[in-house]
Parts: structure tokens; C-alpha cells; sequence
């Protein structure tokens, strides 16, 4: 049953004394004239349809495809709760899965009518939150978590990670050894060392040779292999500034190669180091610091490096689609290894460390492909494309990529993330899950971010604690929306990856430090509150500093809400009650008097500023029914000595839209003003929105700070 502005039900029973009766006031307090005095006293013109309605009643229709017979919720937010300290809950709704792993949950919720979208997360049993953005459309959410939503996805074959059989077997290679002819055979022309056929370097010849600056090759256009330099067990190679062409070096096991200045690649060149076989870099450390003196340039598509052993080097640099290939027992530690184009490869199943892996020793764009099936560590990856397979990681610093594929388990991360051209692509097993987890992100161009395919494809969870400006990151929040999953703070991806941590990276899993994820309980109550602020009836209209009466009212668990009385600005004797307009039950008495309530008496003017302040505030606990909202429900109202009531304008049977109110439901909490301020005043866009300006309907969080308290 709705109220007359100023007429109660309650009048002969509740105000025992009262100067005047029921039919008195009615007749002595024209509602026309009242309007027309409220209006003057707001001192502003009121828009013909404004009804004061400041909150919006969405509906959240809400999907997940996770982890069977397992509990989640859904919670709503106002803003990211994870950089946001003014984010509020607005809704939590709990839900179990299925055997299936599926459930769903339609549900409604309150906020602030100015919002265009909400953030909207699934929670696990240990409080991980999956965050992604929902926009409002038509009073309604829809978001499915877990459920591919892609047009469609390219198939995997199309990014293939390749593999590479050694060139040579350990028998063929011990095959060499027993068959080739041993250096004291090689052949000097024309100030020239030529390597003719097959010649082995072996521990009788002092273990060492130094070849100096000399060219060496076979006959011209050599098929590739076709000459060959072994190097065997206990032997020692050292090659000082030389150019390879038409010809193999093989490490064998327990061979080493010593690499000192340049060594260029060129024309079916090839260095293959067996598993036990290593190369070592004697170059001067200081000298490694100019990018410039190159330990191995391999120079095009024909040239390649094969490690199945152990390399300790300098400075790779890689020129027209030369390739390295680092087998499942290969570990290579580098300074930098540096591509010069698109086409350029590095292809990894055994572990690297790395200082840099960039492009055009990084100056501008990046350039080459790594291909990762195993581990890769590095300071700092600047290139355009990487290719993960599953059970993978790049560990690193500072990462830069336009490409990037991953596959089930694989893992890329990093503390800094850069992406100028990104396309982000899950191409591994259905149903499973990567990671992409980053402590910031610097850079991303999403300018021609308008969907598909430049976008971040499902089944990838996305990470980062922080983004370097606000434009980042709201652009990458909406395009993490468009997936299934979507965007969490470090730590909270429920994708765990067992490995045991090691320091040396020879002894790493190729997951590297793997994924736990946080395994705390994040507290978050619903901390959605509702300002209901009154003025205080009068036939003059009030001064319209909306604190006479102040209520914080909050939605808690198990059906219950708690309304707090927080000010009281009026002298005279007012009281709270409440209502919840689908019951027939009588309106509740919440707190007495409400300067009584406070221990004070009529007449002082509580928490606004003057008088008395910092008093705490006084709360009731009131059970509601099910799917209870402030704004469709509860009618909370004041009642004054004179039995004059005050309601928000939806449960005020003679309001009409453009009147002035007597009371609003502002749905945050909300800085009402200080005594004798005006509203208009503390609040500067306030009489642009009464005036219909909807561009400034958020006018509650803007005040004027000096007028609030």
C-alpha cells in the first residue's frame, strides 16, 4: 500500500498529543502547494519526466563450463575490482556444477543507473577470480564462462610447430670417426686450409688446432655434408675469425668447439654438436658488450645450427631464414641471439638462457619466430611471432610479440608485456587451457582491436597485475570479454602445472616454475549500499540539504538487510520506518526517535557538521524475502511529530514526474550534504540531471568536497 506525501495511517495510534488530527494536516498542507514551495526552495527548474530514479534493475542470465560438481558464484562488481579501491559487490550468486561441469543462473541485481557495463567474475572455492566485462544491453547481462564463443578457429595444422631429426646418428657419426682421415692429412692451398672429404680431429693431435683466418670449404657449390669436420671425443677444435661454407662440423661426444671472433655460415654450412658435445666462447666478456662482433652469423636458409649438446656463446645473428635448431638434450646459454628478418627461425625442444632474443639487435620492429617445445629463459624477447607447444614456457622479463601461439599447458611469463600488432591464438586441445601471465603491461596496439581475429582467443587465461595507462587497459578489458575466460590479477588462473623449481636450467622442467595458483580465500562482502536521504517536511518546502534524515541501508547474506541511521540534520522529532511493498505486514518502527536513538534529544542536529558529530551510527537487522531490491521493494520512509510522511518518490502515491522530492535512494554510499549546504551546491551537476542532462546522471560522484560530509 503506497503512502500520501503527507498523510499516515498511523497518526491516531503513533503520535499520542500531536497539536493538530490526521484530517487536520491534510487539510491544513496543500499537496499543490507544497510542490510549488519544494520547487522554489530547490531553487532550480525540474525536467518534466525526472522522477528521481537513480538506480537500474539489471537481469544477469550467466553460463560456466568448469570443473564438475564443484562451487563457484557469480559476483557482479560496480568497477575492476582489482585496481579499483572504489569497486563495490553488487551481487553474488552461488552456484554448483554439474557432473558435467555446467551450470547456469539467471538472477537480478541493483546499481547505479549511469553505469554502461559491470565487471562481472566467476569465483572458485579458493576466491580466484576469472573477471571480464559485461555490457548492458535491453536491462539485461549475458556472459559465459568456459563456453567457446570464437565464429570460427583456424585448425592446428596451419601452426604447426616443427621438428627436426638429427643430421647425423651416433653410429653414423661413430661411423665417421673410425673411417675419416685424421688432420695431419688436410690439404694447405693457396694459403687456403680446404677440408676434403671427411677429417677427423682426435685427442692423439694434442687435442687442439687452430685454424686462424682461413677459409674453409670443400670444392665450389658443395652438396651439403659433403665434407666434413669431426670432432672427437677429448679433441679440441678453436676456430678464430673464418668463414664456413660447403661443409659440416661435428661435435661429437666429449669433442669440444672453441669459437674465438666470427665465424660466418654461409652456402650449406653446418655446425652439429652431439648429445656430450660442447661449444664454449673464448671471446673477450668486454668485447661482447658491441653488438657488432658477432660470434656465429649464419647467413641463409641453407646454413644450419643443430644442438644436441651444450653451447656457451657470445652472439648469434641469424640473416635470411638461417635456422637453430635446439634438440630435447640441447642447453644453450647466450648472450644475444639476434634476427635480422620475418623469416628467421629459432626452434627449441631443450632448454636456452638467454640474456636478449631480439630483432635488428633491438631497434625497432622485431623480427624471426621462436618455436618453443621445452623451456626458454631471457632477460629480454623482442620479436614477432612465438609458437608454444603443450607442457612449454618462456620465462622472462621484459617480452615483446605480435604473434603468439600457445597450446594445452604452455605458459608465457613475463614481468613487462609489449604487443604492437597482437594476435593471440589458442591452437593446442580442445577443452584444455594456456597462460599468459604478466606482472605489467606496457604496450598494446589495439587500435584495430574491433574483433575478430585480433583478439585474444578463448581458452587463454590472460594475467597482469597492472597496465600502464588507463586507456590499456580498459581496451584490453573489453577485449578479453569477447573470450571465454577472461582477465584475472597474478596468481588467481586456476590452471596448475606441476614442476619442480631449479636453478641451473639444465635441471628445469620445460614448464619451468609451472603454475600454482593463490590458494587464499579473497574476502569480498556485498558492500552495495543505499543512501536513503530525506528532507524533512515543511510547508516553506526545506532547504534542500537532503540530510535531515540519513539511512545507509545494505543488502547482507541469508535474506537480510541492515539499515543504519547515520545523521539526523532535522531539530524537530522524526521517525524511520520501513516496508517492503510485497508484504501485507505493518510497517516497521527501526529506531524510535532518531535524535533518541543517537542518546541525543530533539532539537540537536546529529552528524551533519555542526552540533553533535562522529556519533556511530545505530543499525537494525530486518529479514526480507527472497530476491529483495531496495529500489522495487523498500519503501523506508520518515514520519515527523505531525504524522507527515516522507517517502522516495516511486512509493509516493501523489507524485507526479517533475515534482520535487522529498526524499532519494541514492545507490552508493554516498557523501550527503553538510548542514544548511544546498545540493545543488554540493553536488555541482546535480541541477543538470534534475534538469533532464542525462550526461550527468553519475552526479553523486562528483561533489564538491569542502560541502560533503
Amino acid at each position: 500500500m503506497k503512502k500520501t506525501l503527507f498523510k499516515s495511517v498511523l497518526c491516531a495510534t503513533l503520535f499520542v498529543g500531536a497539536l493538530t488530527s490526521c484530517n487536520d494536516v491534510e487539510d491544513l498542507y496543500n499537496p499543490e502547494l507544497v510542490r510549488e514551495k519544494a520547487k522554489k526552495a530547490l531553487g532550480l527548474d525540474i525536467a518534466a519526466d525526472q522522477d528521481w530514479n537513480m538506480t537500474s534493475v539489471v537481469t544477469a542470465n550467466v553460463t560456466l563450463n568448469e570443473d564438475a560438481l564443484s562451487d563457484y558464484s557469480f559476483r557482479i562488481y560496480s568497477g575492476n575490482p582489482t585496481n579499483n579501491a572504489n569497486t563495490v559487490v553488487l551481487a553474488d550468486y552461488p552456484v554448483k556444477t554439474d557432473a558435467q561441469g555446467k551450470a547456469s543462473a539467471s538472477f537480478k541485481f541493483e546499481m547505479p543507473s549511469y553505469l554502461e557495463y559491470v565487471y562481472i567474475a566467476r569465483v572458485d572455492n579458493h576466491g580466484r577470480r576469472m573477471i571480464s566485462i559485461a555490457n548492458i544491453k535491453s536491462g539485461a547481462i549475458n556472459k559465459a564462462f568456459g563456453e567457446s564463443n570464437s565464429v570460427s578457429t583456424k585448425a592446428i595444422t596451419d601452426y604447426e610447430l616443427p621438428t627436426m631429426d638429427a643430421p647425423y646418428t651416433i653410429d653414423e657419426v661413430n661411423s665417421l670417426i673410425s673411417t675419416s682421415t685424421n688432420i695431419n692429412n688436410v690439404e694447405l692451398f693457396n694459403n687456403t686450409i680446404r677440408i676434403i672429404g671427411n677429417v677427423l680431429v682426435n685427442s692423439a693431435v694434442n687435442g687442439t688446432i687452430d685454424f686462424n683466418a682461413h677459409y674453409y670449404s670443400g670444392a665450389s657449390n658443395p652438396a651439403q655434408g659433403a665434407n666434413k669436420l669431426i670432432i672427437a671425443d677429448g679433441a679440441t677444435v678453436e676456430i678464430t675469425n673464418c668463414q664456413l661454407s660447403g661443409m659440416d662440423i661435428i661435435v661429437a661426444k666429449g669433442g669440444t668447439l672453441k669459437i674465438n671472433g666470427i665465424v660466418k655460415m654461409q652456402d650449406n654450412a653446418r655446425i652439429i654438436i652431439m648429445e656430450g658435445g660442447n661449444v664454449i666462447n673464448e671471446y673477450d666478456a668486454a668485447a661482447q658488450d658491441n653488438e657488432q662482433n658477432i660470434n656465429i652469423n649464419y647467413s641463409d636458409g641453407s646454413v644450419l645450427i643443430y644442438n644436441a649438446g651444450s653451447m656457451n656463446i657470445g652472439l648469434f645473428n641469424a640473416t635470411n631464414g638461417g635456422k637453430f635448431y635446439n634438440a630435447e638434450t640441447g642447453v644453450l646459454k647466450a648472450k644475444t641471439i639476434n634476427f635480422s628478418n620475418a623469416n628467421d627461425e629459432l626452434f627449441n625442444w631443450g632448454k636456452i638462457d638467454a640474456g636478449r632474443i631480439v630483432g635488428n639487435f633491438g631497434q625497432g620492429e622485431g623480427q624471426g619466430i621462436l618455436h618453443n617445445g621445452c623451456l626458454i629463459r631471457c632477460d629480454d624477447i623482442r620479436v614477432l611471432q612465438l609458437n608454444l607447444s603443450a607442457n612449454s614456457a618462456f620465462e622472462l622479463d621484459n617480452l615483446s610479440a605480435n604473434n603468439i601461439y600457445l597450446r594445452e599447458y604452455s605458459i608465457v611469463r613475463c614481468n613487462t608485456f609489449s604487443s604492437n600488432n597482437p594476435i593471440f591464438q589458442y591452437v593446442g586441445v580442445d577443452g584444455q587451457k594456456a597462460l599468459i601471465s604478466t606482472q605489467h603491461v606496457k604496450h598494446i596496439n589495439l587500435n584495430t582491436w574491433d574483433g575478430a581475429p585480433r583478439q585474444i582467443g578463448d581458452n587463454i587465461y590472460f594475467e597482469s597485475n597492472s597496465y600502464e595507462n588507463d586507456w590499456i587497459k580498459q581496451c584490453f578489458e573489453i577485449v578479453m570479454s569477447r573470450t571465454n575466460t577472461g582477465l584475472f590479477v597474478v596468481g588467481e588462473a586456476p590452471i596448475i602445472i606441476t614442476a619442480e623449481k631449479a636453478e641451473e636450467i639444465k635441471d628445469a622442467d620445460c614448464v619451468g616454475q609451472g603454475n600454482t595458483p593463490k590458494d587464499e580465500v579473497i574476502e569480498e562482502l556485498l558492500g552495495s549500499s543505499n543512501i536513503y536521504a530525506f528532507e524533512d517536511m515543511s510547508i516553506n518546502g526545506g532547504d534542500y540539504d537532503m540530510n535531515d534524515v540519513v539511512l545507509e541501508c545494505t543488502k547482507l547474506e541469508n535474506n537480510q538487510i541492515s539499515i543504519k541511521l547515520i545523521a539526523a540534520g532535522a531539530t524537530k522529532k522524526v521517525y524511520a520506518f520501513f516496508r517492503d511493498t510485497r508484504s501485507n505486514a505493518e510497517p516497521i518502527n527501526l529506531f524510535g526517535e532518531v535524535h533518541e536513538a543517537f542518546g541525543q534529544q530533539s532539537g540537536v542536529i546529529i552528524n551533519t557538521g555542526v552540533d553533535v558529530n562522529k556519533l556511530a551510527p545505530v543499525e537494525k537487522i530486518i529479514d526480507v524475502a527472497e530476491g529483495f531490491l531496495f529500489s522495487q521493494h523498500g519503501d523506508i520512509y520518515i514520519v515527523d511529530y505531525q504524522n507527515r510522511e516522507a517517502h522516495i518518490s516511486k512509493f509516493t502515491n501523489n507524485f507526479q514526474p517533475g515534482d520535487a522530492p522529498y526524499g532519494i535512494l541514492v545507490p552508493i554510499t554516498w557523501k550527503y550534504p553538510k548542514e544548511w549546504v544546498k545540493i545543488t551546491t554540493a553536488y555541482p551537476e546535480f541541477a543538470a540531471w534534475a534538469g533532464g542532462d542525462d550526461t550527468a546522471s553519475g552526479w553523486y560522484t562528483h561533489p564538491s568536497s569542502s560541502n560533503v560530509y
